[in-house]
């Protein structure tokens, strides 16, 4: 048998659940092409990882590197992590959908993320996917769509809660970006302007997302919006939205950093199981 790279004696963590294990891995064309005992294998290439371990390339599933892996696709800080997949576009930061008629209100956004400014020269996922294609990247990204971003093409920065109209320019914005190869969507609603979305609002778009079989990952509220849950309404609202349109959540954060919510985390993780 050969191969192109051979990847001898180390300790394998598959990320499948089964225990670590020693094994030779082969890959060709860019791909595995096996994983058992090398004897007998020829190979271009040969790297030795005794006394290493050998896994796939992590996925970090929370990050906002939508404009610092166009501004330089390398990715070393990342890449030297083992990170080989970002999710971007949370909190509800994400560089599409963009309406030109918004377009400083989608740069202020943008803004919130805290890298170098960049010419917005795209409207949609594709045209932001082109770009960072064009100018390379070393690492894969999963996008997600900001519901900030899709707000803002919708109704700008307006407090109020959104029209039928302006429900509807959503509904079909995010319709479009899933069909472009979203993963899903955010929110963050402690931010401008995620925060004026209604529960009823969230519902509507988790119904496109569970539709689609597509992730709904939400930095939520720092208050219970209905005032009756200090502690765990927010949380509360996010299971609601699960339960009542059959969409995969993500919750971030447990917001238990302050003296009075100490000792709480097992409170958390039991809500959560």
């Amino acid at each position: 048998m050969k191969t192109e790279l051979l990847v001898r004696g180390g300790m394998v963590v598959d990320g499948t659940g089964a225990p670590p294990r020693y094994a030779d891995i082969g890959l060709l064309d860019g791909r595995v092409a096996f994983v058992g005992n090398a004897s007998g294998v020829h190979a271009r290439r040969v790297i030795d990882a005794t006394g290493l371990i050998v896994s796939p390339g992590f996925i970090d599933i929370h990050t906002h590197s939508d404009l610092s892996l166009l501004l330089d696709g390398r990715a070393q800080s990342k890449v030297t992590q083992g990170v080989t997949t970002e999710v971007t576009g949370n909190c509800g930061f994400s560089p599409f959908p963009v309406n030109p008629a918004h377009l400083q209100l989608h740069l202020d956004l943008l803004a919130g993320i805290g890298d170098d400014a960049v010419e917005l020269s795209w409207t949609d996922l594709e045209g932001y996917r082109e770009l960072a294609e064009a100018r390379g990247i070393a690492i894969n990204i999963a996008p997600l769509v900001g519901h900030g971003a899709l707000r803002i093409a919708a109704m700008g920065v307006d407090s109020g809660p959104a029209s039928t109209q302006q429900m509807a320019m959503m509904q079909t914005l995010l319709w479009k970006m899933l069909d472009q190869g979203a993963f899903g969507l955010t929110t963050g609603l402690t931010y401008v302007p995620s925060r004026y979305a209604t529960t009823g609002e969230l519902v509507s778009l988790c119904e496109t997302l569970a539709a689609r079989g597509r992730l709904y990952a939400t930095h939520a509220r720092d208050k219970d919006l209905h005032g009756h849950d200090h502690r765990y309404g927010p949380l509360n609202e996010a299971m609601h939205l699960g339960r009542a349109t059959g969409a995969r959540v993500q919750y971030s954060h447990a917001a238990i950093n302050t003296p009075s919510e100490w000792g709480t985390a097992s409170a958390w993780v039991a809500r959560f199981e």
